[in-house]
């Protein structure tokens, strides 16, 4: 930005060299090199920079945190169908109205399969591709800004310092959530189309003129082309994900400075009329909102916006301070960086928190105030984080998270223009005081920032590798945090750390003893280790506070075990009701009804129920399914029908060479072809507590 509002609104790189002075041939001839090749190069080592700094995410895998259902347990991105793409373009699946992602995904299954390397190099392609376009945008930005006693070589410090912005950006330890964990795809994609909506939007600034001249109607043609692509971007980024909403009170401040399209003091002045330059943002005005709509709709359907009597009004009035407060301190010391900062418990004090977070941002805007002549650009960046940042500072509250690091891809744009115009003012400071060793200096400061920059973030993406080394660093930063210990706990119990796990487990408990899925995934441990009885307790701890776990099936099978199968069918028939395509839970219901050996439990009819429906969603071509058909015929009497059935599932066995399933359905058509039902035995889970819980999944959520 500038010191002071340039007195030309032409942002190109080209206005930047119609204000340098003429100097030698010698330095016109460095120049027309620095022209020529800078633009090309720089781009160039951008993208392989980004590369090398994102490199462990190339080498990460699955975190298990949304990604792994997002990208492998949901299909039907694995294929562009008709009917998947109209799916793709109306979901709101994991709570986000995001059909361009999940073309992404698309693509990427069909390049890659499920290898998560290919995805990973997506994703870091995308956001390598992103800082480029800004380093564009950080050109033409720095170049609107005034260059008073500037020399011949100047574009080149202008080019070098937009770099600077972009490596400032790009190479940040807060990006390293955003690239490098897949379910975030959405951010650098968004990201890149809003950047080009930015970029084709100062083209079109930059190319308007008023007079009525041929050459400057074809010139407004082409701003009228560039506004369309603009706004073609612009809706574009709302489909990946909605972040850019409010793109359109940025690009009225962007009129405002350094662009002086618009003047609210002078407006006479301005070589357009206000009105014009308003009504241009429109389109983005009405796309923003119908994206805010959107996005709402998508989280109250998934079940993530959270109501006031979980978050009260002066909650959210208190979040919204820190979460200004806390992006601006991690751009300027990015240290202590997880995976998530929980949301405070509705018990905490948070007057002292709120008073502090006012009290900064009050001395803060008044310094703004003090020094806006000096440098109105810092004005204009820090404006232009609140427009960006305020739809996620928990006003409307999703999730459980009070902060998180990818909010600050595009909200902090601004302040990486505003360390690009700090090295050119650094690197004028130093010539007018320097005869020599100016511009050593400003490329030395220039480089080791960047240097740092990209260490750290090196190490923020590594912690990305895996679901142990990312819950690791999120029990670290967020010792308080229950979901940050429930999710290393799974972590730990994947790796066979039981007892490490349980603690956790255990510390997330204490920590917020509501937490149903801390009790869920205990209960999950406890079956696991074969302690039936606790695992019972935390099962019923989990559905008493949330009815909508999935722990109704392990529950049955232990409550069967243990011989209550009056709660074991009751549960399991308030799993089917809640989950009525739960095909697994459905076959379990059946065989219990049908041949479990007290008969004061056993009902012939619902088992067939069951059963038949069971049988129409596999199309009677799956031969497990069809021995439980055929077992609960035969509980009905119905031997002629369970014999016909259990002959079609026997020979299915065969054809599938399952030799076991095979002698199975023998065992039990002799009984059926004699008029005799079939009792399992009295133990009807089936298989022991420690094969169930080997193939049940740590979490569902």
């Amino acid at each position: 930005m500038a010191d002071t509002i340039p007195e030309a609104a032409d942002v190109s790189t080209g206005a930047a060299q119609s204000a340098l002075e003429p100097g030698s041939n010698s330095l016109q001839s460095a120049h027309h090199v620095t022209r020529r090749w800078v633009p090309i190069i720089i781009p160039i080592g951008l993208f392989l920079l980004v590369f090398v700094v994102f490199m462990p995410a190339l080498d990460a895998g699955l975190v298990n945190w949304d990604d792994d259902r997002l990208l492998f347990s949901h299909t039907r991105h694995h294929s562009l169908t008709p009917e998947n793409l109209a799916w793709m373009f109306s979901t709101s699946d994991f709570g986000h109205f995001q059909p361009m992602t999940w073309l992404s995904f698309a693509m990427d299954y069909a390049l890659w399969g499920e290898d998560p390397f290919g995805y990973h190099v997506t994703s870091v392609a995308i956001h390598a591709a992103t800082v480029i376009v800004f380093y564009f945008i950080a050109v033409r930005l720095l170049a609107a800004c005034p260059k008073r006693g500037l020399s011949m070589d100047s574009e080149g410090r202008l080019h070098g310092s937009a770099a600077v912005a972009a490596v400032f950006f790009g190479c940040h330890p807060l990006r390293a959530e955003s690239v490098a964990w897949l379910a975030e795809r959405r951010d650098v994609l968004s990201g890149l189309f809003c950047l080009l909506s930015v970029l084709f939007y100062l083209k079109k600034a930059s190319g308007e003129s008023s007079p009525r001249t041929a050459v400057v109607e074809r010139e407004n043609h082409r701003s009228r082309i560039f506004l369309v692509l603009s706004v073609f971007f612009f809706v574009l980024s709302l489909l990946a994900k909605a972040s850019a909403m409010t793109l359109a009170f940025v690009f009225i401040l962007l009129d405002i400075y350094p662009l002086r399209r618009l003047n609210v003091l002078k407006p006479a002045s301005m070589p357009m009329k206000p009105g014009s330059v308003l009504a241009e943002k429109l389109p983005f005005l009405f796309f923003g909102i119908l994206a805010a709509g959107r996005a709402l709709f998508a989280q109250h359907q998934a079940g993530a916006l959270r109501g006031l009597s979980e978050n009260d009004v002066w909650t959210r009035m208190s979040n919204a301070p820190f979460g200004l407060l806390f992006y601006l301190w991690k751009t300027a010391l990015p240290t202590g960086l997880g995976p998530l900062v929980q949301l405070p418990h509705q018990a905490e004090d948070i007057t002292l928190r709120l008073a502090v977070s006012v009290g900064i941002l009050v001395v803060g805007a008044w310094l703004l105030v003090r020094f806006r002549n000096r440098c109105p650009g810092g004005i204009i960046a820090v404006l232009c984080y609140v427009v960006l940042v305020m739809p996620v500072l928990g006003l409307v509250q999703s999730g459980p998270q009070l902060v998180a690091d990818r909010y600050s891809y595009l909200s902090c744009l601004g302040f990486a223009v505003l360390v690009g115009w700090l090295v050119l003012k650094v690197r004028q400071s130093l010539e007018a005081r320097l005869k020599e060793g100016a511009a050593a200096i400003t490329t030395l400061g220039a480089v080791t920032l960047c240097a740092v920059l990209s260490h750290t973030t090196f190490a923020q993406a590594s912690y990305w590798r895996d679901p142990l080394s990312l819950w690791a660093r999120g029990v670290s930063v967020s010792p308080n945090s229950s979901i940050a210990h429930v999710n290393y706990a799974d972590a730990l119990a994947q790796s066979v750390q039981y007892q490490l796990a349980r603690r956790h487990y255990d510390r997330a408990l204490e920590l917020d003893s509501q937490d149903a899925i801390a009790w869920h995934h205990r209960g999950d441990l406890y079956f696991l280790l074969e302690r039936a009885d606790e695992a019972i307790a935390d099962y019923l701890s989990a559905l008493s506070m949330d009815p909508t776990r999935r722990a109704h099936f392990p529950l049955a099978k232990l409550l069967v075990h243990k011989g209550r199968m009056i709660e074991a069918i009751a549960v399991l028939r308030d799993g089917l009701r809640r989950y009525p395509a739960s095909w697994p839970m459905m076959d379990y219901l059946a065989s219990l009804l049908s041949t479990y050996p007290d008969g004061r439990y056993r009902d012939g009819r619902e088992a067939v129920e069951w059963a038949e429906k069971l049988n129409q969603h596999y199309e009677e071509k799956h031969a497990p399914t069809l021995l439980t058909l055929a077992t609960a015929l035969a509980e009905m009497g119905r031997f002629a029908e369970a014999v016909k059935t259990g002959h079609a599932g026997l020979r299915i066995s065969q054809v599938q060479d399952d030799h076991r399933l095979a002698a199975e359905f023998e065992r039990r058509l002799s009984l059926f072809s004699e008029g005799r039902t079939y009792s399992f035995g009295a133990d009807m889970s089936g298989e022991s507590v420690k094969d169930h819980a080997k193939s049940q999944p740590a979490s569902d959520d």
